[in-house]
C-alpha cells in the first residue's frame, strides 16, 4: 500500500504543503499592516526572512517544525468555512499529470491495492477516472470513517483513504487540535492495513505528527509491515529526525525499512510503470499522454569543407531489460557466484552487488544455483538507469553478459576464447561459417580484398575468407567484432568496433583493430603479426562502412526485433530482451567559414 503527501500532486499544477505554507505566511504577514510590494518578492531571501521573523514574534513555529503547517492555517483563517474555501480556490483546477494517470494505471492494473493520503485535492480520482476505475475505487474521508473501516476488515480494494478529508466536505483537518483528534476510525483502519500491507511513502514530509502517531501504531502489532516500510525522498530533501527513528525501530523489529532517493514523484512511478505488465486496455489509454521526447539539432565543429555526414559504429538501444530478479544470500563476491553458476551448470547469467544476487534467468534455475548459498530474500528489482551508464559497474556488467548472450543465441558467432572482461569481443564460429547469416560478412570482406587488390595489386591476406588458420601456422583467425555499451544523450548505444581475432603462439588470443596496433603486434616479425597487419591496415573509408553494416545486419536484423538471452516464453522466470536499431547514428560536420564565403 502506499501513503501520499502533497509532492504526489506536484505534476498536476496541485500546490505542495511547504508551498501553502509560503502563501499563508505572506497573507499573514500583509493582514497585519505590513507590506509587500508583490507576491513575487517573497521569493527573496530576505523578504522571506523578514516575514518568518515576524511570524516567530507572533508565537507560530519556526520553519520546518512539525506542526507548522496547522498553526499558520489556523493563524490565518480561525473558521473552516474559511479555510474549506482557501483551499478549494487552490484545488480545484488540479489535473492530473503524467505521473498521477502512471499511478493510475497501476491502481487500474491492480499493482496498486490500497492509497492513503493527507491530501485534500482530487488528483488520484479524476485520474482513475480516465481508466474508468473510478466506479471500482472507493474513496474514504472522515464523513464515511466506517466504510473504510470494513474495506480494510473485508479486504476490499481498492481503497484510496483521505486522511484529513476532501475539500468539498465540511470535515477537513488542518489546524492542530483538528489534526491532534485524527479520526480513530481511520487511524484504526491504518494500523490495521499496516499490519497486512508494507507501506511506500511518496511526497509525504513526515512533518505530519498525527499521521507519524500512527505509522507508530503499526508496530504496537504482531506483524507490522510484513513487506517492509520505504520511504521516498528527494536526494536534497532527506526526511526529518522523526522518520529515521521510525525507520530505525522498525529495522529493530526485524522488518525491511530503508529510504529511497527519487528526485521527483514522476520519475518513481514512471519507472515502476516501465517495470510492471499493464493490460493493453491500461497501456492504451496512458500512452497518448506520455509526454513527447524534443530532441534539438546540434553540429559538430569539424574542418570539413562542406559540412559531410560521418557515419558512427553506435546502434541505438531501444529496448533493454529494466526488471531482474534479486536473490539475498549468503554467497560472497562476484567470482563466487560466477563459479555457483559454473557448478550448477545453469542457464543463468547474475552478478553480485551490495543489495544482492542480480540474476536473469528461469526462476528454478535461478532458486537451484543459489539455494546452497541459504536464500533469504527473494525479489525483483528495478536495474538502475544511473548505475548501467557507469562504466565497469556490476549493473553494466550484467547487461554486457545479457546483450553478447543475446546476440550469441542468434547468430553465427561464438565468444573470443580467453577474451578480457572488459573486451566484449565476439567471432565468427567455424563450425557455422557457411551459414546465410554470414553473407553480408563475406561482402564486406570482398569489399576489403578488391580494395587491396586495385590500390595495391595484392591479394588480400585470408582472402575473402572469415575465418580460418594463419598460413604456416596452426594458429586460429576469425573475422570478429568487440562490443562497448555507450551511454550518451540520455540513450543507451552499443558500438561496434570491427576487427580480426588470432591467437597468439602461446595460445593466448590476440586482436587489433585497424589504427590501434599494439607494441608487440607493430613490431614482431612473426607470422601472427604479419597476417594482422596484412588484413588490417588498409580498412577505411568504404571498407570499414562495409564493414560497420555487415555486423548491423548479424547483430541487427531488423529494427525492433526482440534478441533475447533465453526466449523461455510464459514459463516462471526473468528473461532479458533487447531491441536495437539497424540503422546506426550519424553526425554532420560544420563547414567552415571558407566553405560558407564560397557558397
Amino acid at each position: 500500500m502506499w501513503l501520499l503527501g502533497a509532492g504526489a500532486s506536484v505534476s498536476a499544477r496541485a500546490p505542495t504543503a511547504g508551498q501553502m505554507i509560503d502563501d499563508l505566511k505572506r497573507v499573514l504577514y500583509v493582514s497585519k499592516g505590513n507590506r509587500l510590494p508583490s507576491a513575487a518578492d517573497f521569493t527573496e531571501p530576505g523578504v522571506k526572512q523578514r516575514v518568518q521573523d515576524f511570524v516567530e514574534a507572533l508565537g507560530l513555529p519556526p520553519a520546518g517544525h512539525r506542526d507548522e503547517y496547522a498553526a499558520v492555517m489556523e493563524a490565518v483563517y480561525s473558521r473552516p468555512e474559511d479555510r474549506r474555501r482557501y483551499l478549494q480556490d487552490r484545488l480545484e483546477a488540479a489535473q492530473p499529470g503524467y505521473a498521477n494517470l502512471c499511478f493510475a494505471a497501476l491502481i487500474a492494473a491492480r499493482r496498486v491495492d490500497m492509497v492513503w493520503t493527507t491530501n485534500f485535492d482530487q488528483v488520484v480520482e479524476r485520474a482513475c477516472e480516465r481508466f474508468g476505475a473510478a466506479t471500482s475505487l472507493m474513496t474514504a474521508t472522515p464523513e464515511s470513517g466506517d466504510a473504510a473501516v470494513r474495506a480494510v476488515t473485508e479486504g476490499r480494494v481498492p481503497l484510496y483513504v483521505k486522511l484529513h478529508g476532501d475539500y468539498r466536505y465540511e470535515r477537513l483537518k488542518n489546524t492542530g487540535d483538528e489534526l491532534q483528534a485524527q479520526d480513530q476510525r481511520l487511524r484504526q483502519a491504518l494500523i490495521t492495513a499496516g499490519q497486512r500491507y508494507g507501506l511506500i511513502v511518496a511526497g509525504f514530509s513526515g512533518r505530519d505528527a498525527s499521521v507519524l502517531d500512527a505509522l507508530h501504531g503499526v508496530l504496537t502489532g504482531s506483524t507490522p509491515f510484513p513487506h517492509g516500510l520505504f520511504w521516498v525522498h528527494r536526494s536534497a530533501d532527506p526526511p526529518p529526525p522523526q522518520v529515521d527513528a521510525l525507520l530505525a525501530e522498525v529495522r529493530a523489529g526485524g522488518v525491511d525499512a530503508h529510504k529511497v532517493k527519487a528526485e521527483t514523484f514522476g520519475e518513481l512511478i514512471t519507472r515502476l510503470v516501465e517495470m510492471s505488465t499493464v493490460p493493453a486496455s491500461v497501456s492504451k489509454v496512458l500512452t497518448p499522454h506520455r509526454p513527447v521526447r524534443h530532441e534539438m539539432p546540434f553540429v559538430l565543429p569539424g574542418t570539413s569543407s562542406d559540412g559531410d555526414a560521418v557515419r558512427l559504429n553506435a546502434l541505438e538501444v531501444i529496448g533493454y531489460p529494466k526488471v531482474v530478479r534479486r536473490v539475498e544470500c549468503t554467497i560472497g563476491g562476484h567470482s563466487e557466484v560466477l563459479a555457483a553458476v559454473e557448478a550448477a551448470d545453469a542457464p543463468v547469467v547474475a552478478c553480485r552487488t551490495r543489495q544482492g544476487v542480480l540474476a536473469f534467468g528461469l526462476d528454478a534455475d535461478v532458486r537451484r544455483t543459489f539455494d546452497p548459498f541459504g536464500i533469504s530474500g527473494w525479489s525483483q528489482s528495478l536495474l538502475d538507469p544511473d548505475r548501467i551508464a557507469r562504466t565497469s559497474s556490476m549493473e553494466q556488467g550484467l547487461l554486457y553478459a545479457a546483450l553478447t548472450g543475446a546476440i550469441l543465441r542468434a547468430a553465427p558467432l561464438e565468444p573470443a576464447p580467453r577474451a578480457r572482461r572488459d573486451n566484449r569481443r565476439l567471432i565468427v564460429a567455424a563450425a557455422k561459417a557457411e551459414t546465410a547469416l554470414l553473407g553480408p560478412l563475406k561482402s564486406a570482406v570482398a569489399v576489403a580484398a578488391t580494395a587491396e587488390e586495385r590500390k595495391f595489386n595484392r591479394q588480400l591476406v585470408g582472402g575473402t575468407a572469415v575465418c580460418g588458420t594463419v598460413p604456416g601456422t596452426s594458429l586460429r583467425w576469425a573475422e570478429s567484432v568487440e562490443l562497448r555499451l555507450d551511454h550518451r544523450f540520455n540513450r543507451l548505444w552499443v558500438v561496434l568496433r570491427p576487427s580480426v581475432w588470432v591467437e597468439d603462439e602461446s595460445g593466448r588470443p590476440s586482436g587489433r583493430r585497424a589504427g590501434s596496433v599494439r607494441p608487440d603486434d607493430r613490431d614482431a616479425d612473426t607470422p601472427r603479426a604479419r597476417f594482422l597487419k596484412g588484413r588490417l591496415d588498409h580498412r577505411y573509408n568504404d571498407v570499414a562502412d562495409a564493414l560497420i553494416t555487415a555486423w548491423t545486419k548479424m547483430i541487427a536484423p531488423e529494427t525492433g526485433a526482440e534478441l533475447a538471452l533465453f526466449g523461455f516464453g510464459d514459463q516462471a522466470g526473468i528473461d532479458a530482451s533487447f531491441r536495437l536499431r539497424t540503422r546506426t547514428a550519424y553526425a554532420r560536420t560544420e563547414p567552415t567559414q571558407e566553405a560558407r564565403r564560397a557558397g
